[in-house]
């Protein structure tokens, strides 16, 4: 994967939990070009609507990071926010 975007409006799954795609360039030779294509697309563990995962995202090697900026970390505090991490094989 060489690109990750964040897609914190996703409603797929619940409105506003958000995703995150993976792409990767791929050589199309008929056309002598290269082209993006989706490889992966990331949800959090639990989507949960109005959460927002994907408003923040890192790539590094192998391993990706997606926020989930509108989570609570833990009942009844004022901190919000969540990271899920991904890794790969």
């Amino acid at each position: 994967m060489l690109a990750l975007v964040g897609a914190a409006g996703d409603d797929d799954i619940d409105g506003r939990a958000g995703a995150a795609y993976g792409f990767r360039r791929e050589y199309v030779a008929a056309v002598d070009t290269f082209r993006w294509v989706e490889e992966a697309k990331l949800y959090p563990g639990l989507p949960i609507g109005g959460h927002q995962f994907g408003g923040a995202v890192a790539l590094a090697a192998d391993t990706l990071a997606g926020g989930t900026p509108a989570a609570l970390a833990l009942v009844g505090t004022k901190h919000k926010g969540i990271r899920r991490v991904f890794c790969g094989q």
